[in-house]
């Protein structure tokens, strides 16, 4: 469960797996994707090995466009076409590698009257632009920093989905 953000028990309901045996599902959750994009009701299911997305669902719950070519697929926001998420092709699979929430490093503010606000810490605001640029490599954030100095970007950083 390290990628549920939240989950509660739902009534049982019945999961049938590749393999074509059924398993029972007790708990739904929200899972980060990234640092901007949460899937809600999400199934939990105990002792299976893999993490699977329904690609339907992602759609619907992100507004989004995916490209599937012979190396991976490529998700990206319906609007604005920035990257969403990447994934690699490893035996006829589309494997997605999401951070753990945890290693976000986002922390949620309570506020009576502020729903889902979220605070960044340091190290993330100066990778922020790797994101908000599409997973922009270091060089290509290099060239944006030499004609606007302010920007601050942390060159140890690697990203989880892009590995740059």
């Amino acid at each position: 469960m390290t990628h549920f953000t939240s989950y509660h028990q739902i009534n049982p309901i019945s999961v049938k797996l590749p393999n074509g045996n059924q398993v029972i599902a007790n708990y739904s959750g929200s899972v980060f994707l990234n640092q901007n994009h949460v899937i809600d009701n999400v199934l939990y299911i105990p002792n299976f090995t893999f993490n699977l997305l329904s690609v339907a669902k992602l759609i619907d719950n992100l507004s989004c466009v995916i490209t599937f070519d012979s190396s991976g697929c490529h998700i990206q926001d319906k609007n604005s076409l920035k990257m969403i998420g990447l994934t690699e092709m490893q035996d006829r699979l589309y494997i997605l590698r999401i951070p753990s929430h945890q290693n976000l490093q986002i922390k949620p503010v309570k506020s009576p009257h502020i729903t889902n606000t979220v605070n960044f810490t340091t190290s993330d605001l100066e990778n922020l632009w790797h994101f908000r640029l599409g997973l922009a490599s270091n060089k290509y954030i290099d060239v944006i920093k030499n004609k606007f100095p302010f920007i601050k970007y942390n060159k140890s950083f690697v990203c989880e989905f892009c590995h740059c």
